[in-house]
């Protein structure tokens, strides 16, 4: 499996930090990871811009850990805002197990 890294670019011209990662947002570690280290940078910028062009999966977990972090955003009055989400969503329903 890829590495989880979570790099900090240059701010935007808006001001917001630009965060770039790499590898899955799934339950478990990544996704705990990703959250915790975007909440840690957010205390001392209330805007951030989330670059999601080196995700290779993101399960529903990870769209949870998005939407968490959206909400934590709004709540300390910034925002996050998500880039280059490259790959199409496909959701795929389980077969019926009888």
């Amino acid at each position: 499996m890829k590495a989880m890294t979570l790099s900090v670019g240059p701010q935007d011209l808006d001001g917001s930090i630009v965060l770039s990662w790499q590898g899955q947002i799934v339950a478990g570690p990544e996704g705990s990871e990703l959250r915790e280290k975007v909440q840690q940078i957010m205390k001392g910028s209330r805007n951030v811009v989330l670059d999601l062009r080196e995700v290779s999966y993101i399960d529903s977990s990870g769209l949870g850990v998005l939407v968490s972090l959206y909400s934590t955003a709004r709540a300390a009055h910034g925002s996050i805002k998500f880039r280059n989400l490259v790959k199409p969503v496909m959701y795929t329903r389980p077969h019926n197990i009888h």
